[in-house]
């Protein structure tokens, strides 16, 4: 009932896969691969990855969850950038525009501008430039590799260069641009400056101001305070004579007078005038 072995056939078909210099030619005809692979070792220096990065790429759909395992799978975070911008690298325009969108949110808008000027600008279609600019890339890659392998105790070279080496060449458009920038932030910054002084002036005159309505208070306390003690004194005096007075028996001579009325002549309006006499008396008194 079961078949020979002998009759049985197997068709097995092995699928071509594609080289890495094709893949690597495909890739060439993304203008932002060529941008990537160009400020590379400044991206992977400058770059830091944080739990919002990661975060910010999920939700754009740049970086998948499995994607993200790869890159903390990496011992050094100058590995990690350098694993997260190869999957940038490899992938469509539209996630590398999501990436520098990404990149301008999280404040690394300067970097954003660059990649996405340089995007613009790269054209490279022909078969020797992308070949050229894999070239590049891959050496980009192995120096951030080697600049933070682990060397061995004791091992030195003479001959050791730099692995990483940074040239940042700014075209024309992101000069004018940063030279606008700047111009605008100077004169913010003078109008600021010019408030500021302004509202300091201000401030010192109504210091002013209110210095001297001080002092002028201050003086009227002073003269209420000396009238008031100079008041008190002399009450203070009054209150002793009376005193006195009140205590001391007084003798003193005085003449006793008696006064008469005596009608002179009666006045035209009716009045009559009156004449005063005095008669004195003279007793002594103790």
């Amino acid at each position: 009932m079961s078949r020979s072995v002998s009759n049985r056939k197997k068709k097995v078909t092995f699928r071509e896969q594609p080289t890495y210099c094709e893949k690597t030619c495909r890739r060439g005809n993304n203008r932002h691969s060529n941008a990537i692979g160009s400020y590379f070792p400044f991206l992977v220096k400058q770059l830091k990855l944080s739990p919002s990065l990661y975060r910010s790429l999920n939700e754009k759909g740049i970086l998948t969850t499995d994607q993200i395992g790869l890159i903390e799978l990496q011992d050094l975070a100058e590995l990690k950038m350098a694993k997260l911008l190869e999957i940038v690298r490899n992938a469509d325009g539209h996630t590398f525009k999501s990436f520098c969108s990404v990149l301008g949110e999280m404040g690394y808008w300067y970097l954003a501008q660059i990649l996405q000027t340089a995007s613009e600008e790269k054209d490279c279609t022909t078969s020797t430039g992308s070949s050229k600019k894999t070239h590049v890339e891959m050496e980009n890659w192995n120096s951030v590799k080697l600049s933070n392998s682990m060397r061995e105790p004791g091992h030195t070279s003479k001959n050791e260069k730099p692995a990483l080496k940074e040239i940042l060449l700014l075209s024309p458009r992101i000069h004018r641009n940063l030279k606008d920038d700047n111009l605008e932030l100077s004169q913010k910054v003078e109008y600021m400056r010019k408030e500021y002084l302004a509202r300091i002036k201000g401030l010192e005159e109504d210091l002013a101001s209110v210095s001297r309505e001080r002092d002028m208070t201050v003086r009227e306390r002073n003269i209420t305070i000396l009238e008031n003690q100079e008041l008190q004194n002399l009450n203070h005096e009054l209150q002793e004579l009376i005193i006195k007075l009140e205590d001391s028996t007084l003798s003193m001579n005085y003449p006793i007078q008696y006064v008469n009325l005596l009608p002179v002549r009666q006045m035209i309006d009716g009045q009559t005038d009156q004449l005063f006499t005095f008669d004195q008396l003279q007793n002594n008194i103790d």
